[in-house]
């Protein structure tokens, strides 16, 4: 029997030890809320150049424009250079980066490349296995191990995931912004069924809303504030004319 997913090291279980595995656990950074952007076809693209291991390498990112926000979706790297790990005699290899790398789940497009010495390895090579949670790459083919040294260099080009991470509504930044209008978001505490709704009308454009204010905090509105809802402006003539509730764009 295997002892996946319990605190014992070995590999396999006596006979006389208990036959049930643990949960596996999932933490909420190991969600990938916008894994279902990854294969969009109309992602935008840029480039960015970042410092790894001391070496300017260039980044292909992939993001989508959704209501005047950019969300990056996934980048691409190319011949990242990884890290042995000391007292793995060449068998485990490591590099920050690699963390939540997008595997051929998700399409053959996503096929990693593995470099020993700048020279590409056939796919494969070495039983090689990708932890996405941790950012290991393990080589498991003795024969191969022991072919290698660790003066060798061990590069991998691969897509990386860098979208938003979480559980939805586990926390402010959990939440699914931007909210459609068809969602109830105010409910009274005491009576449940009081209940509103904010409805999106009018041009295409960012509105903003601003509520009444103090003195020290009027706002005070431009003539380039053509998209602002000033409700501090129509305050009073919707106490003078409740009979004509408007919130009024300001012009």
């Amino acid at each position: 029997m295997t002892k996946s997913f319990v605190s014992n090291t070995e590999e396999l279980r006596e006979f006389f030890e208990e036959p049930l595995n643990g949960k596996e656990s999932i933490s909420a950074s190991q969600v990938w809320r916008d894994s279902k952007y990854i294969n969009n076809i109309d992602l935008l693209e840029s480039d960015k150049t970042e410092s790894i291991n001391g070496e300017d390498l260039l980044t292909k990112v992939y993001y989508t424009s959704y209501l005047f926000n950019n969300y990056n979706i996934k980048e691409y790297h190319e011949k990242i250079k990884l890290n042995l790990l000391t007292g793995t005699s060449n068998v485990f290899y490591y590099n920050d980066i690699l963390k939540n790398y997008i595997d051929m789940s998700f399409g053959d497009n996503y096929l990693y490349k593995i470099y020993l010495n700048d020279i590409e390895l056939p796919f494969g090579r070495g039983n090689p296995e990708l932890n996405a949670y941790s950012g290991y790459l393990r080589f498991t083919d003795e024969k191969f191990i022991n072919q290698i040294s660790d003066t060798d260099i061990i590069r991998i080009s691969f897509y990386k995931y860098i979208g938003r991470v979480g559980f939805i509504g586990d926390s402010i930044e959990g939440s699914e912004l931007p909210l459609s209008d068809d969602k109830v978001l105010l409910q009274n505490k005491d009576v449940e069924s009081k209940k509103a709704q904010f409805l999106v009308r009018g041009d295409e454009k960012l509105s903003k809303y601003i509520l009444p204010s103090f003195p020290a905090n009027y706002y005070e509105v431009s003539e380039s504030d053509t998209d602002v809802i000033v409700l501090q402006k129509n305050f009073n003539k919707v106490l003078n004319a409740i009979g004509d509730i408007d919130g009024g764009l300001y012009w």
